[in-house]
């Protein structure tokens, strides 16, 4: 029979009408498993929204009744803008007010009536205050009345306690229960002119190449080598001679350094099998360059330079000629890191900008740098193995530090602090190099300071 092109669809109509092919079961099996999947997976998120909605109902109920009892209201405690004493009155106790012997709001006091005070032959005088003293009576205060056998009565504002959530947690140095604004702001305190402290910080340490090295040597550099994780800490002290600004001094330990990027290192699985006489023969020296200086390893290992450049120099090559893609020279999965350790004597400044519950400080200074440790490593996996070190590293750098610190009290005497800061070496690490090498360093300082 000739079908036409143009009634194919009629063809496929008539003839599949009726066709049916099942799928096979495993793949109902595998939409059955992922539907019930992501039916569990929905009523879990359910489950952990639920429990989050119900902690933070029962956290906010718990701060609302706890705030709630700590604050005075406007309404209950008004502010004054005098403070009046009653100099005289005459009469016996029986004709004075019950309302003397407790303790009155604002609201009480409000309803007394002067012309009340007045039968009373109680005669009203009104004091004069500082400005200082007119601000302060801006603030909500409660009134508290009191009566004393030698003294007439007296209305004097009782001063308002702040909750604080260290004083319930260390009741015993807070005997008089004053809130850390009162602390701050209290005579005491500005005497204090020392504080005994310490500090460690995780930073972010590289180098940066000055203007005096050529571009295309920073350029190379920049891509060939790359910034590590550090540290730094230590103990100082600091003297208070002016109330905004503090002087620091004391003795950290920092480290700095960098990692060298694409050279192979490949280890020869010959070597520990050689009697030990001749293993000299596979025992080299190399000279590596790198922006820091130049890097002198001593080992069994073989170094090569994946850049076109040739950083890695072998320094006994005629000793004995590698062949590294003989199956005997097995490549590692390591890197060469360099790292500087020193001993810092900084002088530190600080000005404080708000002094405030928390204390915002501004910071600077400079620092000498002694160095103590200079070593390369070889880390491979779990292990970390010194292998060499960098030559003409300057034994003393100078630094300088600029920074902002925050300052909050959580005892009478004891301050938390975090401190961001950027730490930079003024002058080059190696004066040999032919590269300007400065480190410089990226920490968030945090510690402790006891005031005395």
């Amino acid at each position: 029979m000739e079908v036409h092109l143009s009634n194919m669809d009629q063809v496929f109509r008539t003839r599949l009408k009726n066709f049916r092919h099942n799928p096979p079961e495993e793949v109902w099996d595998n939409i059955q498993h992922k539907l019930e999947a992501k039916k569990d997976t929905g009523i879990l998120w359910y489950r952990i929204a639920a429990s989050i909605a119900v902690l933070m109902l029962i956290a906010s109920f718990y701060f609302y009744v706890t705030y709630s009892s700590s604050f005075y209201t406007p309404e209950t405690s008004p502010a004054f803008s005098e403070i009046i004493k009653p100099l005289k009155h005459s009469g016996s106790a029986a004709t004075t007010p019950d309302v003397f012997n407790d303790d009155v709001t604002g609201e009480g006091l409000q309803a007394l009536d002067r012309n009340f005070l007045h039968t009373q032959n109680i005669e009203v005088a009104i004091e004069p205050r500082s400005d200082k003293e007119r601000i302060a009576s801006l603030t909500p205060l409660p009134v508290y009345v009191h009566r004393q056998k030698s003294d007439p009565d007296i209305i004097i504002p009782r001063k308002q306690t702040r909750h604080s959530f260290f004083a319930d947690i260390f009741p015993e140095f807070y005997t008089s229960s004053p809130s850390p604004e009162d602390y701050y702001s209290s005579p005491s305190r500005e005497k204090k002119k020392w504080m005994l402290g310490g500090a460690f910080a995780p930073a972010y340490s590289y180098r940066h190449l000055t203007e005096s090295s050529t571009i295309a040597g920073r350029n190379y550099y920049n891509n060939i080598e790359s910034a590590v994780f550090s540290y730094s800490g230590g103990v100082n002290i600091q003297y208070k001679p002016q109330k905004r600004l503090t002087v620091q001094a004391g003795v950290y330990y920092s480290t700095m350094g960098q990692d060298m990027d694409h050279i192979s290192v490949y280890a020869n699985s010959v070597y520990p099998l050689i009697d030990e006489k001749y293993r000299d023969r596979y025992l080299n020296s190399y000279q590596i360059t790198n922006s820091a200086g130049d890097i002198s390893i001593s080992s069994p290992l073989v170094f090569y330079d994946e850049t076109v450049t040739a950083r890695v120099e072998n320094l006994d090559a005629t000793k004995s000629e590698y062949n590294l893609t003989d199956p005997m020279f097995n490549k590692l999965n390591a890197n060469l890191r360099q790292s500087f350790e020193y001993i810092e004597v900084p002088l530190i400044f600080r000005y404080k900008l708000v002094d405030k519950m928390i204390d915002i400080n501004l910071i600077g200074g400079v620092g000498a740098n002694f160095l103590v440790g200079n070593s390369v490593y070889l880390i491979y996996e779990n292990s970390k193995d010194v292998i060499g070190k960098t030559n003409g590293v300057n034994d003393i750098n100078y630094s300088g530090s600029f920074g902002l610190g925050l300052e909050y009290p959580i005892l009478n005497n004891v301050n938390i602090l975090i401190e961001p800061s950027i730490k930079y070496y003024l002058n080059p690490i190696n004066s040999n190099s032919a590269v300007e090498s400065h480190p410089y360093s990226l920490g968030i300082y945090t510690g402790v300071s006891y005031s005395f």
